[in-house]
């Protein structure tokens, strides 16, 4: 079992093919390394620094014996629970909960600061649908990969980040389910996407044409 928090970051980000949306943040509280871990594109950050940034801090005030327990019993979220299962983190994570694992523990805490994707999130007009979802992608690349996470609860979802555009500077994300994608095609694609030399890409037609 995992014990060492470098060890645990190691761990993650190869399951997670370091993708672009893995946040890692690490803390040393009086000698002891704190880690905590949330994928951006379905967490808030607003929520992961008020629950855990505020308490971390805390936390450096007076001297604790077992920081594991008095950070348990210092975060007041009723979607608090502690883990013991590798394979329950990656659940949680796409679900938008930030993990935090304390050096020398064997288990991890799991905290809900989950992110509102449905908000302003409308049905389609460009391409409709019968049947199925009603929601689309929008202008904003987080809430897109965040609507991916959300429905693809697997730590084999790759994201995969590349700028675009001399002036433009535009990110553009290559997104694949590493165990299905045929990765020589992916490789492929993600080198041509590379090469592209443009001042601008103003939308999606632009790649195509390339």
């Amino acid at each position: 079992m995992i014990k060492s928090v470098d060890k645990f970051k190691r761990v993650l980000e190869k399951d997670y093919g370091f993708s672009s949306d893995l946040v890692f943040r690490k803390l040393n509280i009086k000698g002891t390394n704190i880690l905590y871990v949330y994928l951006e594109s379905v967490s808030s950050d607003d929520k992961v620094s008020d629950f855990l940034m505020k308490n971390l801090s805390n936390l450096n005030k007076p001297i604790f014996k077992d920081i594991f327990n008095t950070l348990k019993n210092s975060i007041y979220s009723s979607h608090l629970k502690v883990e013991n299962k590798l394979s329950d983190i990656y659940t949680k994570l796409a679900s938008g909960y930030t993990i935090i694992f304390v050096d020398g523990y064997c288990k991890f805490l799991s905290i809900e600061t989950r992110m509102t994707l449905d908000r302003g999130v409308s049905e389609s007009t460009s391409e409709n649908v019968i049947r199925g979802p009603k929601d689309s992608f929008t202008e904003n690349a987080a809430i897109n990969l965040g609507l991916i996470r959300k429905r693809i609860k697997t730590n084999k979802l790759w994201f995969n980040d590349i700028i675009v555009g001399r002036k433009s500077k535009t990110k553009i994300t290559i997104a694949y389910i590493e165990d299905i994608a045929d990765l020589k095609r992916v490789n492929r694609v993600i080198k041509k996407i590379k090469k592209i030399d443009i001042d601008g890409k103003l939308d999606s037609g632009y790649i195509r044409d390339f």
